[in-house]
């Protein structure tokens, strides 16, 4: 039987219609849990780095918590949907994991711990580092501390039971950042970074990790901070006590977690 033009659209509007569905049902379903969703598939954060380092991002829709490990009480309540690293880094040093708005997590409200195990993926898992909110929108977690060389330590990340799996069009996204914190260069008035008088301005001065930035100086500030220091030679003689007041100010201090930049402008 010959179909008539009329049916042979509605047919074809009647399949695209069908593979339309199935196309976003697979898409919302997904190829099943990440691959480092289980403790024996864990993603290999490399010993040396490079630091930062960035994980791959990965789409928690399907992950799951099979073999998770039992998280702290004082840390958070009501978990789901983890992933799994491990880390041995090769020197002792503080590391920073942070699922910050400088990764691809698109996460509400992660959570991330830290565990060590004498027995690999068979545990027992012994709690060495949690948390749950580091402040900032969206509650981000993130965790700072030693980390001694040669120990294996596994990192856990679970998405809140509060996310909201039920938007089709929404990816749920969890990454980690890597960070590995120095002492910077101008920690000391001996290696302050030097600002060009000529500018052009506005003018930004680099952006300085301050984890590490000690606060033993001649200058006090007038709150308990980390400063890092940075000279300019201006062509018009002044006091440093004038700076800031005088010809030359700083107009803005940004700090994202712990990044401090100062943007420096020149009144015309």
């Amino acid at each position: 039987m010959q179909l008539n033009p009329a049916s042979l659209a509605r047919t074809r509007c009647f399949l695209h219609a069908v593979c339309l569905v199935l196309l976003n049902a697979l898409r919302i379903q997904g190829a099943g849990p990440p691959a480092n969703d289980q403790c024996a598939a864990a993603e290999l954060i490399p010993a040396n780095g490079p630091f930062p380092y960035l994980t791959s991002s990965t789409d928690m829709r399907q992950a799951t918590t099979n073999g998770d490990p039992v998280l702290p009480a004082n840390c958070a309540i009501g978990a789901s949907h983890s992933i799994w690293y491990t880390f041995t880094p090769s020197t002792s040093a503080l590391y920073t994991f942070s699922t910050g708005f400088d990764t691809g997590t698109t996460a509400m409200d992660p959570i991330l711990a830290v565990y060590t195990s004498a027995g690999g993926c068979g545990g027992p898992f012994v709690n060495f580092a949690c948390n749950d909110d580091a402040g900032g929108p969206d509650n981000r977690a993130g965790i700072t501390t030693n980390f001694n060389a040669g120990t294996t330590y596994y990192i856990v990340v679970w998405v809140s039971v509060g996310e909201d799996f039920t938007d089709p069009n929404r990816i749920v996204a969890l990454q980690l950042l890597v960070t590995r914190p120095e002492i910077p260069v101008n920690d000391s008035c001996a290696g302050a970074e030097r600002i060009s008088p000529s500018g052009p301005f506005p003018y930004s001065t680099a952006v300085t990790d301050t984890m590490r930035a000690a606060t033993g100086s001649q200058v006090r500030p007038s709150a308990s901070v980390r400063p890092v220091r940075c000279s300019m030679a201006s062509s018009t003689t002044m006091a440093p006590a004038t700076m800031g007041d005088g010809r030359w100010r700083v107009s803005g201090v940004s700090g994202v977690r712990r990044w401090l930049t100062a943007i420096l402008r020149r009144p015309s």
